[in-house]
């Protein structure tokens, strides 16, 4: 899996919108997959840890579209408020059963992992998929100032 901390620098002074823009484009070169990045970044900078959270949770949702989906485009939609953070990763692939997945006993660790990301920092992370119809992560992050 491709480090964000080795292609994008946490400590710099971009906005989240250029973090995502700069690792899409390194993800294209490293895995064909073209990401189209939508930002709406009004609030510059965020909360170290709810950036660090927003990025790695892309991350690990690229990689499963990458490594899944089938698809060589995937879309990160995201809106920065000075109350929440909204970020969406959409692929048009293959889709998968949701319920099946949700209801099955098999840990699934890169879900289980983004899910806690988000709710260490009060917020949630939900999917949308079928067979068939792609996915989209929908991450949610309330902004405390």
């Amino acid at each position: 899996m491709m480090s964000f901390e080795k292609t994008v620098d946490p400590q710099c002074a971009e906005g989240l919108d250029r973090k995502l823009r700069s690792y899409a484009r390194q993800f294209r070169l490293h895995t064909g997959v073209d990401v189209m990045v939508a930002a709406t970044d009004s609030r510059s900078p965020l909360p170290p840890r709810a950036e660090s959270a927003v990025l790695k949770i892309v991350q690990e949702a690229l990689e499963n579209t990458h490594l899944h989906s089938g698809t060589s485009h995937a879309y990160i939609d995201l809106a920065c408020t000075d109350s929440i953070v909204a970020c969406d990763v959409i692929d048009d692939g293959c889709g998968f059963d949701l319920a099946a997945i949700e209801n099955s006993a098999r840990s699934i660790p890169g879900l289980r992992t983004m899910r806690e990301r988000a709710a260490q920092l009060g917020g949630y992370l939900t999917l949308s998929s079928a067979p068939g119809s792609g996915t989209t992560v929908s991450l949610r992050i309330p902004v405390y100032s």
